[in-house]
């Protein structure tokens, strides 16, 4: 009888040490997953093909003033500026590269921001989802717009100068003839 168990454990204690191995696997891919998502710099949403959020990770909350519990109430439509066009969205719905698209995005104050977003459809599951990588572009929009402020001003500044070495030469010529 005791033999009888021992065969018939055996195959449950290597059942039981491969679910071990497994589980411990799995565990490090959960805390590798949170990791990465908790502390990315960068806004990570999951939406399910009609936008609606199912994943947002803190990143994206801070960027857009929302706790997660609220913007897994919310869709992609909801967070976009009001004057914005969505068609965005639905073109990322059939992308499976990744498209890169600049959007202004609407903040739980009201206050505007642009934001450039890297989407792609994954696979999960049974179903599709379309993964989202957000990051506020803001400051890059306002230097480039201070550059090209700054590059007109310099152009402005060279036509005066080129203006003042013509006049000048003029003057010059004019005076020679005057003596």
């Amino acid at each position: 009888l005791e033999k009888d168990i021992v065969e018939r454990t055996e195959p449950l204690a290597v059942d039981i040490a491969a679910h071990e191995v497994t589980s411990t696997a799995l565990l490090e891919r959960e805390n590798l997953f949170d990791a990465i998502t908790n502390q990315s710099v960068e806004g990570v949403t999951v939406a399910d093909p009609d936008g609606k959020y199912t994943f947002v990770n803190p990143a994206f909350c801070e960027m857009m003033g929302y706790s997660a519990a609220e913007l897994l109430q919310m869709s992609v439509y909801d967070v976009k500026a009001k004057h914005q066009d969505s068609s965005s969205f639905d073109k990322l719905k059939t992308s499976k590269e990744g498209i890169p698209f600049e959007v202004i995005l609407q903040r739980k104050d009201g206050t505007e921001f642009h934001s450039e977003v890297l989407g792609k459809v994954i696979d999960v599951g049974e179903g599709k989802a379309v993964l989202g990588m957000v990051r506020d572009i803001t400051d890059r929009i306002q230097h480039h717009e201070e550059k090209m402020i700054l590059e007109r001003q310099m152009l402005h500044a060279q036509k005066l100068e080129s203006l003042g070495v013509l006049a000048g030469g003029i003057a010059h010529d004019f005076n020679n003839l005057l003596m």
